[in-house]
């Protein structure tokens, strides 16, 4: 008992140490978690022409792949890049 014991925590200590490895490289928002960003972003700027669709797309994309570190472009339409 006391060896299934030893292993069931060596596999969770693994577990746990994996999963902060690989979430802390990812470093992307959530699906749910980008849509909102970028619905700030598009009542923020406000002008239909300078947010469309297509931008919000690229909003979204950038915030799943890259969080925080997303680069915005000040432009019309603005840019949403990772990066380098």
């Amino acid at each position: 008992m006391a060896r299934s014991f030893s292993f069931a925590r060596a596999s969770l200590t693994l577990l746990a140490a994996t999963s902060l490895v690989f979430g802390a490289a990812c470093g992307g928002f959530s699906e749910e978690e980008a849509i909102a960003r970028c619905d700030q972003e598009r009542a923020a700027r406000g002008a239909e022409a300078c947010f469309n669709d297509v931008t919000y797309d690229e909003c979204v994309a950038a915030y799943q792949d890259c969080g925080e570190d997303v680069e915005v472009a000040e432009s019309c339409p603005p840019q949403y890049t990772c990066p380098e």
